[in-house]
């Protein structure tokens, strides 16, 4: 039987025990029921007698023996293997042999003796019992089954066992020598065949059969060297098998975050990071085109979320190392830098959602502004909303509102006729002028020179009148008409007014107050434009102020109104958004338009030219924008044109300039353009003619003026350019008065060009004319020079202005409006002419120095009514004059940069002497304050800032008294007052007063002060009150005695005081920067009058009888009474 040949074949193959063999026999033979080998083999792999590969193997050989001999009659006999039983193959399995009908059997085991003995008596064997039912395997006692099993009595050894064992032990170990190379081979070769194919498999994408495979052969192979690789490409495979089959990514996600902390400790972690990394980066990739590709902001949050913690996974060094994250460095940024981006898309998603709902709310509730302080905000953090349809659709319905907005004025401006009531202020104004003109060419022309309006006559540059202002006024003036006779007018932003004044003398003809600050009117024939920081927009009648119309926006407005000259519509820009168009005859707003200007960015008013509106924005630190709008023939219907706008260097700060279709816009770095606007261009309507780019590091103000295709551009220079259309270039003619600076629009009069100008190293202004084609000079004129020096009586005056001027002057000439001119001037309208420090010498000459050259001095006698000056040069080694000099009899000592004092002669024009210079170490400079003349008429005290105060005689030569060490440095201006020494020093607190000893120059007393000094010390001798008087920001007017007592302060109001004081009776008077006079009790510390002049003090007053002569700031002597006590 098939039972008996399968215990047959176990003997055979020696793979069990003799005993158990023999056991096996006896069973089969006393079994009631049919053994099948499959269940014998099946009990010896359960007891581990065999493997399960030995058992398949023995089954299968064993068929193959029982088919060969099927045909053969004796099979039967032989226990053969029924006709009908299942033929196995190599891959089935031990259960897979057994008949589907086989029993089980319940097998008793008898075991082996623990020892390994002979069993005794007692030992039973197995018996093999049949059962009519199936019994299961848990009822088999087969744990038992014996490792050996002994029936029978005592064996007998057989005398050739010994040498048979021997003999076949050592046969066997020949032959497994001779099998192991083999079955290494065989398996070998198994597992390199099993890992190719996985592998060729996870190359081809078939992620999902790789994984399979890679899995497998971790499992049959565990001690392969490719084992670990297995387990990790397993897991990669699966995970890139969700990663490009499946459209989430997160998918992939969740898997790498579950699968790969299982392979993190593998050794081939490390061959496989740079396959690792790529899938990891891939799936952040998807993970931002996903992003990018969902709508819901909800959604696309969620993605975004996962994305943040699968670059957890990205940025372990586990899975990416070092090498690869260089390796991918581009990538990995690619992918932080979308995932910042999408983060950027989602919070500005919501922010829109947020705004869309405010300003839908600010609609509803008519709060205009809010909707567009929601959408400026908005915008201005995400730019790229600009376009958005749903913003625009709220902005344009909030636009619609602002027409609705738009009201009347309630309170239109007050108007006035009168000048105001006469002063008793009279004054005489100096010029300088030079070159002849055409005086039949009476045609005026305007200015505003530093802070006055000053008319000229265009002929030959003659004053006709001036009109101080204030330094605080940034109006300017405009002629009502281009006729000969034209008024001019001038708006004044500070006062809130806009006048017309005449044009022969300056007389006020009507002057209109608003209640907010004015632009730049619009002049268009007999019609006035004006528009105010608060909104509101007028219309006045030229010739008498009388409003035509007025209404007010429901915004501010920062510029002019704008337009064009003639037409039908005028333009007022908000100061943020919006241009309200109004009709020029009854000032109806037409139309809204918005044009998304932010606040400030608009500082000129826009113009219009053939059915164009250009719209001039500073829109960033340093550039600005040419915008254009098109419009029908009636200036309505205002659209952006689709011109890309036109970007600029610097920001527009000066009017451009329209001459028919054309218009000239600068900026202030340097940038010029010339525009023509073609309406039958298929291309840009508003073309670029020509242009040219100054490079200006600085801001500076550059006034155009274009005459037909010439163009004059006046900056810190004034020069002609041809327009070369053809070559879109500017073309220098010529280029004048480098390094001056321009302060206005040069004017065209008849074939010459007007302008002013400060020059270079002066404090006046020139105005020039200057033929048009060759910038030839036709005249000039110098206005608002300082006045410097001055000394007279009450018979003639004469005065020396900045600039070298000399001019003599009677009392009666006061009451005379023409200006005076010049009888003399050394300074012959140079540079760098700045006569500005005086001192009077003994025998009443004046001698003034030239603070721009070193080696210039002018001396003026006031005595004489020719040969008044005479310009003296004197070397002072290439030093200039460190501080202010001081008169010892006829001579002058000068403290120099170069750490000298010297002792003047200026009538010889040479140095008296030795000068003093004081022991200073190696680089040391000391800095001079200005010295001071003791009261014997003879020692003068000098101080540098930081070092010493000397005394020194100034005899034959200057000789060094007494030198004293100071012990905290010294500041501003030292003083003397009867024997002591006044100076000023700092503290924690403010300034202080030092008192010294005028003989030995010791340190005696301190008056410290709350904050710093402005003005003085200066001292004063009034009677017999004698006092020092010093100006603190905080305390005001300080005085105090010699014995450095405080007296009395008076507070001032922050009043800037101008000049020395003067005395006048038993009174000071002092001049203030304001342009007042202040009488000051010395003895009650009170202000016991007050008289205003009108325009700033430069010098100190001199009082004449009961008349102040005081020096203006621009070029002027003013008399005044002297103000009464009781004023």
């Amino acid at each position: 039987m098939a039972a008996t040949a399968f215990i047959r074949l176990l003997e055979s193959r020696g793979l069990l025990d003799p005993e158990i063999i023999q056991e096996l026999y006896r069973q089969v033979e006393t079994s009631k029921v049919r053994v099948t080998p499959e269940a014998i083999a099946k009990l010896l792999v359960e007891n581990g007698q065999l493997t399960r590969f030995q058992a398949t193997k023995l089954i299968t050989e064993l068929n193959e023996t029982l088919d060969r001999s099927a045909n053969d009659p004796t099979t039967a006999l032989r226990g053969g293997r029924p006709i009908d039983s299942p033929v196995p193959n190599d891959h089935d399995s031990v259960e897979d042999l057994l008949p589907d009908d086989m029993d089980e059997v319940d097998v008793e085991v008898v075991s082996d003796s623990k020892d390994g003995s002979e069993s005794d008596e007692n030992e039973t064997p197995v018996e093999i019992v049949a059962t009519s039912a199936p019994v299961s395997r848990s009822d088999l006692d087969v744990d038992d089954f014996p490792k050996r099993v002994i029936s029978g009595g005592t064996p007998t050894k057989s005398a050739w066992e010994s040498f048979r064992i021997l003999g076949v032990g050592f046969f066997l170990l020949l032959l497994l020598v001779a099998l192991v190379p083999l079955l290494w081979w065989v398996t070998q070769g198994t597992a390199k065949e099993a890992f190719d194919r996985a592998e060729s498999t996870y190359e081809a994408r078939d992620y999902e059969t790789a994984a399979k495979l890679f899995t497998d052969f971790a499992y049959k192979f565990p001690r392969d060297d490719r084992a670990s690789e297995a387990k990790v490409r397993a897991v990669l495979a699966t995970i890139r098998e969700d990663a490009e089959k499946v459209a989430d990514p997160s998918t992939a996600a969740t898997r790498a975050q579950e699968l790969l902390p299982t392979i993190a400790g593998e050794d081939a972690v490390g061959v496989l990071r740079p396959d690792m990394s790529d899938m990891l980066l891939r799936i952040a990739d998807k993970f931002l085109s996903r992003i990018d590709n969902t709508e819901s902001l909800e959604e696309r949050q969620k993605l975004l979320d996962r994305l943040s913690e699968h670059m957890a996974l990205i940025r372990d060094p586990r899975y990416i190392g070092p090498q690869e994250r260089t390796q991918n460095s581009l990538r990995i940024q690619g992918i932080e830098e979308g995932q910042s981006r999408a983060a950027r898309d989602i919070q500005r998603g919501q922010d829109l959602l947020v705004a869309i709902d405010s300003m839908t709310k600010s609609n509803e509730a008519k709060e205009v502004n809010k909707t567009y302080t929601t959408r400026r905000d908005l915008v201005r953090k995400y730019p790229v909303l600009e376009t958005d349809k749903r913003l625009n659709e709220l902005l344009a319905a909030a636009t619609l509102l602002q027409k609705d907005l738009v009201q009347s004025v309630s309170q239109p401006p007050v108007l006035s006729t009168e000048e105001g009531a006469p002063t008793s202020v009279r004054r005489i104004v100096f010029t300088n002028r030079n070159g002849q003109g055409n005086a039949s060419d009476t045609e005026p022309v305007f200015f505003k020179l530093k802070g006055s309006l000053v008319a000229l006559r265009s002929g030959d540059g003659s004053v006709l009148w001036r009109k101080f202002i204030g330094y605080d006024w940034t109006g300017g003036p405009q002629s009502i008409s281009s006729t000969g006779d034209s008024d001019v007018l001038v708006h004044f932003p500070e006062n809130n007014s806009v006048q017309r004044l005449k044009a022969d003398d300056g007389s006020l003809v009507w002057e209109a107050k608003f209640s907010s600050k004015v632009h730049r009117p619009q002049i268009d024939g007999d019609d006035l434009f004006v528009s105010t920081q608060d909104g509101q927009a007028y219309c006045l009648d030229a010739a008498t102020g009388t409003v035509r119309w007025g209404k007010k926006v429901p915004q501010g407005a920062d510029v002019p109104m704008g337009g064009a000259f003639g037409k039908r519509m005028r333009y007022v820009v908000g100061d943020h958004s919006n241009l309200y168009a109004f009709t020029r005859a009854g000032g109806q707003c037409e139309e809204v338009e918005y044009i998304g200007h932010n606040p400030g960015t608009i500082a000129i008013a826009p113009i219009w030219v053939l059915n164009h509106l250009m719209v001039f924005e500073n829109t960033g630190p340093d550039y600005s924008y040419l915008k254009v709008y098109t419009t029908n023939d009636e200036g309505l219907n205002i659209q952006p044109s689709g011109q890309i706008p036109i970007r600029f260097k610097g920001h527009f700060v000066v009017d451009p300039q329209v001459d028919g279709r054309r218009f000239v816009v600068t900026t202030n770095l340097g940038e010029v353009a010339i525009f023509e606007v073609d309406v039958s261009s298929n291309r840009e309507k508003v073309q670029k003619m020509a242009g040219s780019i100054e490079k200006e590091t600085n801001p500076i103000v550059n006034w155009p003026l274009m005459i037909g295709t010439d163009l004059y551009l006046a900056s810190n220079r004034i020069g002609l350019y041809q327009i070369q259309v053809s070559s879109q270039k500017l073309n220098r003619s010529w280029q004048k008065e480098d390094g001056d600076s321009f302060v206005a629009k040069p004017i065209q009069a008849g074939n010459s060009v007007i302008h002013a100008r400060m020059v270079r190293g002066n404090l006046g202004v020139r105005v020039a004319s200057i033929n048009a084609q060759s910038g030839e000079l036709n005249w000039e004129t110098d206005v608002g020079v300082p006045v410097t020096a001055l000394a007279g009586d009450a018979s003639r005056w004469t005065a020396l202005t900045a600039q070298g001027a000399v001019y003599q002057f009677t009392p009666e000439q006061f009451t005379n409006p023409s200006p005076v001119s010049q009888i003399e001037n050394f300074g012959r309208n140079q540079r760098l002419m700045k006569f500005i420090s005086s001192v009077t010498l003994q025998d009443g000459k004046l001698v003034v120095f030239n603070a721009e050259k070193e080696n210039q001095l002018l001396l003026i006698d006031p005595s004489r009514s020719r040969g008044v000056s005479r310009l003296v040069s004197i070397d002072f080694g290439g030093a200039t004059a460190a501080n202010d000099p001081i008169a010892v009899g006829n001579l002058v000592v000068v403290p120099l940069t170069n750490s000298q004092l010297v002792l003047l002669d200026p009538d010889n024009a040479q140095i008296v002497g030795v000068p003093f210079q004081p022991t200073i170490s190696a680089g040391e400079q000391p800095r001079w304050l200005n010295p001071v003349l003791l009261p014997d008429k003879q020692s003068i005290v000098i101080a540098d800032e930081a070092r010493s105060i000397y005394k020194l005689s100034t005899g034959k030569q200057l000789r060094t008294i007494l030198q004293q060490d100071l012990d905290r440095k010294l500041k501003g201006r030292l003083s003397v007052l009867n024997n002591t020494v006044v100076a000023v020093s700092t503290n924690d607190a403010g300034d202080q007063l030092d008192f010294f000893d005028g003989i030995e120059l010791k340190l005696f007393a301190s008056l410290p002060m709350e904050g710093r000094f402005a003005w003085g010390p200066y001292s004063v001798q009034s009677g017999e009150v004698s006092l020092v008087l010093a100006y603190s920001e905080i305390e005001g007017l300080v005085a105090a005695d010699d014995k450095g007592k405080k007296r009395w302060a008076i507070n001032l109001d922050r009043i800037q005081l101008r000049g020395r004081p003067a005395i006048v009776g038993s009174d000071l008077l002092i001049g203030t920067a304001t342009g007042d006079l202040l009488r000051i009790s010395p003895t009650e510390g009170k202000i016991a009058g007050k008289t205003t002049i009108g325009e700033p003090v430069y010098l100190a007053p001199i009082v004449e009888g009961n008349a102040a002569v005081v020096a203006g700031d621009e070029g002027t002597v003013i008399a005044v009474p002297v103000p009464s006590a009781n004023e």
